[in-house]
């Protein structure tokens, strides 16, 4: 097998929208730390994959779609081939998949989609014969069940694993690591205002100063996932990368690069399903209730902003449904696996529940799986069926954010999670 590394910055520039937080106040003020696309290719025989990691809250099928044609066009590595994970950090600029939280930057966005395909490709260049190993730990301090946590239940039902990949040349000179861990990327809060990458740039601070070489972050299915801290703002986001890391670097040590055999790719789309619409009676008592949040709130304030959103907004939306003319809405999903070697890695598009990402590591015959969340896509919060009964926010009205005419049923997400896994079965 050969593989090579190649890494953009992509931090957006002062005054850009910052996405992810309604109570967010103004645009960037200034860069924390840099937010990077790290694109790994690998090649063995007749099969190239390219895993790609972005420092966003997520990528847009228009977009993946466009990159990922002019990559096959530049470099002959297939569409089906190329995986395009976020980590979802809620400190990096809007890219039109929330653009209700702000508003996408057409000329940032231009030179996005320059970096990775520069990225992919400048990787694709530089290959080279390699070994890869890797090593599994438990990080159980860094994340607690956000939703759970909110009904009163055992909020330590999250996915615990660090995953790491070795990656290095035959003469064991370090290539990548690649680190996979579960959790959202929103420690530094809503009164941010800095581009960051969360925790997920302290993880690969730590591990690059102790020689790893570029790690490509792949976080994985946590929709229900938040950091585990008292109060938030960048020492939490020192406590919680610095929590992680530990973890990974012990797993980087123990891991013990071989060589690698098989590759591959498959992807799929899944067709979704939406909760049922609201009725005429309900989109009355939202424009209601928008009149009285508009006669008792100020414009800037974030309860006028909000409710702007999930009662005025999602109103005028479900009206042209039932009394406008839009069609009725049909969508489809993505799920993607490859297999690295050892390791399969498994995209999820969008904010999957946690016991997805476990059912499919649970079915996977990888000796290793790492599920990508926000990967390819982000079409918002997939709950389980168990959860919807708690209610709240990712139930009720991240769809509103969204920009969707209802939740996501359960089975949407279950039926995502069943190609998932028949694909990555399919590689092994």
């Amino acid at each position: 097998m050969r593989a090579g590394v190649a890494r953009v910055d992509i931090t957006p520039p002062p005054g850009i929208d910052l996405t992810g937080f309604i109570a967010r106040d103004g645009p960037c003020s200034g860069v924390h730390d840099p937010l990077l696309v790290t694109a790994f290719v690998a090649e063995q025989a007749d099969q190239r994959v390219a895993l790609v990691s972005c420092d966003l809250i997520g990528l847009g099928a228009a977009l993946v779609r466009r990159v990922r044609a002019r990559v096959a066009a530049e470099t002959g590595l297939p569409p089906d081939a190329q995986l395009y994970a976020c980590t979802h950090t809620h400190a990096g600029p809007e890219t039109g998949v929330i653009p209700t939280l702000g508003i996408p930057d057409p000329s940032y966005l231009s030179r996005l989609e320059e970096a990775l395909v520069t990225a992919v490709r400048s990787a694709a260049e530089q290959v080279q014969p390699v070994r890869l190993g890797w090593a599994r730990g438990v990080c159980n301090a860094a994340a607690h069940n956000r939703v759970l946590a909110r009904a009163g239940q055992d909020d330590t039902r999250i996915d615990p694993e660090v995953l790491v990949g070795r990656i290095e040349t035959v003469r064991g000179v370090p290539v990548a690591a690649l680190v996979h861990y579960t959790c959202h990327p929103v420690a530094a809060g809503a009164e941010n205002r800095l581009a960051s990458a969360d925790w997920c740039g302290v993880v690969r601070q730590v591990l690059e100063a102790a020689g790893t070489g570029p790690v490509v972050i792949v976080n994985g299915a946590g929709g229900d996932i938040n950091p585990r801290v008292e109060r938030r703002g960048f020492a939490a986001v020192e406590e919680v990368g610095h929590a992680i890391a530990a973890v990974a670097r012990a797993c980087w040590t123990t891991a013990t690069p071989e060589e690698p055999r098989g590759l591959g790719a498959a992807r799929a789309e899944v067709p979704l399903t939406l909760l049922p619409l609201i009725g005429p009676g309900e989109v009355a008592a939202l424009i209601r209730q928008w009149q009285e949040v508009a006669r008792s709130t100020e414009p800037s304030s974030v309860a006028y902003r909000s409710g702007r959103i999930i009662y005025h907004d999602y109103a005028c939306r479900v009206a042209r449904l039932i009394w406008g003319s839009d069609p009725p809405p049909r969508y489809t999903g993505e799920t993607q696996a490859l297999r690295i070697g050892p390791l399969g890695i498994v995209a999820l598009p969008g904010e999957f529940f946690s016991a997805y990402g476990l059912q499919i590591k649970r079915a996977a015959p990888a000796p290793a799986t790492l599920i990508a969340g926000w990967a390819n896509d982000n079409l918002g919060y997939f709950p389980t069926a168990e959860a919807f009964p708690i209610g709240g926010y990712e139930m009720d009205t991240a769809a509103r954010y969204y920009g969707y005419p209802a939740p996501w049923a359960p089975e949407a997400g279950a039926a995502v999670t069943v190609r998932a896994i028949e694909l990555v079965r399919a590689l092994f």
